[in-house]
């Protein structure tokens, strides 16, 4: 399933944390993607923006990170937090655009108020 990269926040967060992590590692995509099972292509998918991965796919990016799902998970909400949400003017109409946004945007809400909790009690 294809998306457009500046339509969907998710693509563009998980882009920048493989391509951050990656960098941190001092992995070329060749390395990265023998480490995580997929191919080097489905990893240039990712890296563009271009490609949703499966939840398989997902613990497989974790385990080539050497990194827990949930971590991986963390990293992509702490990247949607800072590259701040906001809503592209062009978001289409449909239900289902609005529905992803509506989620999207309930997530980072309770992760920064839980943020914020635990950090009121260091």
């Amino acid at each position: 399933m294809n998306y457009k990269l500046q339509k969907n926040p998710i693509l563009n967060a998980l882009r920048d944390v493989i391509l951050q992590e990656r960098g941190k590692q001092n992995l070329t995509q060749a390395e990265f993607a023998r480490r995580c099972g997929l191919s080097r292509n489905y990893i240039v998918l990712l890296e563009s923006g271009l490609r949703m991965p499966r939840l398989d796919s997902v613990f497989m990016l974790a385990c080539g990170f050497d990194i827990s799902v949930v971590h991986f998970f963390e990293l992509l909400m702490l990247k949607l937090i800072e590259n701040n949400l906001k809503k592209p003017a062009n978001l289409a109409a449909d239900h289902h655009s609005k529905v992803r946004w509506n989620s999207i945007e309930f997530a980072v809400n309770n992760s920064q108020k839980k943020e914020l909790s635990n950090n009121s009690k260091h």
